[in-house]
């Protein structure tokens, strides 16, 4: 939610260097386009893009969405000897902007052989990574 009011805030500003006036001119309009921008962003695969491969270590960003979470999966066995999935988040994302198309994402690492997990609401989408070789499912 922050996230929306403080990309409507950005939109009205812009539209006041733009054309002129007050910014709580185009508030209304700016927050219905920063909703916009958030139900439209769930894109194929969240918007993965890989931006670099390098000492086995894979560079990637998502979309900047908001309540967007990213997870190692690994696996171990319970007490009954059953293998079961572990999830482990990824909290050290850093917000960024893609050069090329103004784009709002979140910046992580991961080693290339790991499988994440990225998850928005009841979106869930698993990719692995196979030494850079995505394979989604």
């Amino acid at each position: 939610m922050k996230k929306v009011m403080v990309r409507a805030w950005e939109i009205a500003k812009a539209a006041v260097v733009k054309f002129g006036g007050k910014v709580k001119e185009y508030f209304a309009q700016a927050l219905a386009m920063a909703w916009a921008e958030v139900k439209n962003a769930t894109t194929e695969h969240f918007g993965f893009t890989v931006a670099r491969k390098l000492n086995g270590t894979m560079y990637f960003a998502v979309d900047d969405i908001e309540g967007l979470d990213v997870f190692y999966l690994g696996w171990k066995f319970n007490l009954k000897g059953q293998k079961v999935t572990t999830r482990h988040k990824i909290v050290d994302g850093k917000p960024g902007v893609e050069k090329a198309t103004g784009r709002r994402v979140m910046i992580f690492s991961a080693t290339m052989d790991n499988v994440l997990e990225i998850k928005v609401g009841d979106k869930v989408e698993t990719v692995d990574l196979n030494r850079g070789n995505l394979i989604w499912s």
